[in-house]
C-alpha cells in the first residue's frame, strides 16, 4: 500500500517495477491507493484497522 499522492506520473507501475529490475515474483497482485494512515496517539500505524478497511 501507498499512502498519500504518491502515483508514478505517467509510467506504470509495471513499467516502474520493470525498470528497477524487481522479479515478476515479487510484484503485487493488486495495488491500493489510501488517503492516510490509520494511527495510534503515539503515531504507529494500525495495522488491524488497515486489514479491516481491505475486507
Amino acid at each position: 500500500m501507498i499512502g498519500g499522492d504518491q502515483g508514478a506520473g505517467t509510467r506504470t507501475w509495471d513499467d516502474l517495477l520493470a525498470g528497477e529490475k524487481v522479479t515478476k515474483q515479487f510484484w503485487p497482485e493488486d495495488l491500493v491507493l489510501i488517503e492516510e494512515f490509520p494511527i495510534t496517539p503515539s503515531g504507529k500505524v494500525q495495522k488491524f484497522r488497515l486489514r479491516e478497511s481491505l475486507l
